[in-house]
């Protein structure tokens, strides 16, 4: 396994009210667990910033962001065939803000972008002879989308004294499908699968499809004391690109499917309420805070679905509804030689969807009651401190089977409710040394060492939970499967050492 990471960033002032920003981020990770599977992403991305003042009361920034991902697997599965998927997009992004203070406690905010979004859904290939004869093709590269998205938003912020704060607005979102494109119109058979019944072809750069989204948002604080306050928001917003896992198997492919013909974006209203008071004199800042959030037009995959080599993924969808409800609790020390932060979020987040489950509630793939995280520094002096880290997360939820029967010679898995199962908790605490050089004076170089240990307490955490057969050895010797199944673990990498060396100039 490897991975690179690599951030640039540059301004220059060419005037007293004018100033440009370019930044930019380009990393990969990439690593193969034996001849079992292979994972492979990366990020690029660039941004070129202006910012303009045009008085005391008014300034603008205008961006273009260009943004590419990427994410490749490669697995094995039965009878020794060997197959990779790719699948990515692509941003070119214009934004502009303005801001414009134009009366004591008043900041009206105002502008808008527009993306234009490129897809790869994916390109399937068969890695070796087996895949070949198994699936009766050496690849196949599902057609590219395109689609371009736009808004335009206001907001006003107002301070009516130093008890009242006030903010509101309202943004448009707009989602526009661009050909050169096929879409398919679905039917289901006597067994509850998909086929194409009709098929529409759109040229290149019709629009061919178009959602609008209303989105107001507001907020409120109230200020009971000079140290204490109460905060209350509302927003909705609209998502046109989702996201859909195979909770069927404990190493999901994940796909991204922009909103069009058959896929109405997500549509989510949410309502916190916080309480937040400063505790000066132990030099503490604490906040609780509580969070509905209903969710509408929520993609999951059908049972049984048909994920690799197939042109018609949109026909494996089904549509449902979500909710999420949660606490948070944060508490942070921020004056004396410790510092640090406690986070801790109690949450559920579930689905209904009407073809799953018999139409229940069930938990969703992201849901993760128990989220902890502890942060800490102990200043020994002005060059040398030790910091740790300790993280907990309840373990993600997946499918798990629940028996098995025997088919041409073959054990095949019969699976439980969706999302019946989880993978053991992921938990792990981290420390590190760091060490400043003594600055030399009339010298411009400044630098510092880090030593450090990842997952110090060599913590297995799981990364893919495969099931496997039983098996016990016969009177002869062999080995052979007794019926059972049971659970292995994979865990990537236990404990990390790491020595950094950071300077500036």
């Amino acid at each position: 396994m490897f991975f690179y990471d690599l951030n640039l960033k540059s301004n220059y002032k060419l005037s007293d009210k004018d100033r440009f920003y370019l930044s930019g981020y380009f990393g990969r990770d990439k690593f193969k667990f034996s001849e079992l599977f292979g994972l492979s992403w990366g990020n690029s991305t660039a941004t070129l910033r202006w910012n303009h003042v045009y008085g005391d009361k008014l300034f603008s920034n205008i961006s273009l962001i260009y943004s590419d991902f990427d994410y490749g697997v490669e697995f094995k599965f039965a009878d020794n065939a060997y197959f990779g998927s790719t699948q990515g997009f692509k941003d070119y992004n214009l934004k502009v803000d303005f801001s414009n203070y134009f009366k004591p406690g008043n900041k009206l905010s105002f502008g808008g972008q527009v993306i234009h979004h490129k897809f790869n859904p994916g390109e399937f290939k068969a890695l070796n002879e087996e895949t070949e004869e198994t699936i009766g093709r050496t690849s196949i590269q599902l057609e590219n989308k395109r689609a371009l998205e736009s808004a335009v938003y206001v907001d006003h912020e107002w301070k009516k004294n130093a008890r009242y704060n006030f903010r509101y607005g309202m943004r448009i979102s707009m989602f526009n499908n661009l050909g050169k494109s096929t879409e398919y119109t679905y039917a289901k058979d006597e067994f509850n699968k998909p086929f194409a019944t009709d098929t529409s072809t759109f040229g290149n750069n019709e629009i061919y499809n178009t959602n609008i989204g209303f989105e107001p948002r507001a907020s409120f604080s109230y200020n009971l004391t000079t140290q204490s306050a109460l905060k209350a928001s509302y927003n909705r917003t609209y998502q046109y690109i989702q996201q859909a896992s195979n909770s069927a198997t404990t190493l999901p492919v994940d796909q991204w499917f922009p909103s069009n013909v058959n896929v109405e974006p997500q549509l989510a209203d949410q309502i916190a309420i916080g309480y937040f008071r400063n505790f000066d004199d132990l030099g503490l800042e604490v906040s609780l805070e509580a969070y509905h959030k209903v969710m509408q037009n929520q993609i999951d995959y059908r049972d049984g679905a048909s994920l690799f080599f197939n042109e018609q993924l949109d026909g494996e969808l089904l549509f449902g509804k979500a909710r999420s409800t949660g606490l948070e609790l944060y508490v942070q020390k921020n004056k004396g030689k410790f510092t640090g932060f406690i986070a801790y979020t109690l949450s559920a987040t579930r689905r209904k969807l009407d073809e799953i489950n018999r139409g229940d509630w069930y938990v969703d793939n992201n849901d993760r009651p128990h989220s902890l995280s502890l942060v800490g520094t102990y200043n020994f002096s002005d060059r040398v401190s030790l910091s740790g880290t300790f993280s907990y997360v309840s373990g993600k939820a997946f499918t798990s089977p629940v028996s098995s029967y025997i088919y041409d010679g073959k054990r095949l898995a019969i699976y439980g409710d969706r999302n019946n199962d989880r993978v053991p908790a992921y938990h792990r605490a981290d420390i590190g040394l760091n060490l400043k050089n003594k600055e030399k004076e009339g010298k411009r170089l400044k630098s510092s060492w880090n030593f450090s240990v990842y997952n110090f307490y060599a913590r297995e955490n799981p990364f893919v939970v495969n099931f496997e057969e039983v098996k016990i050895e016969n009177d002869e010797g062999e080995e052979i499967a007794n019926g059972q199944t049971q659970a292995v673990q994979i865990a990537l990498f236990k404990l990390i050492p790491s020595v950094t060396w950071n300077f500036e100039f």
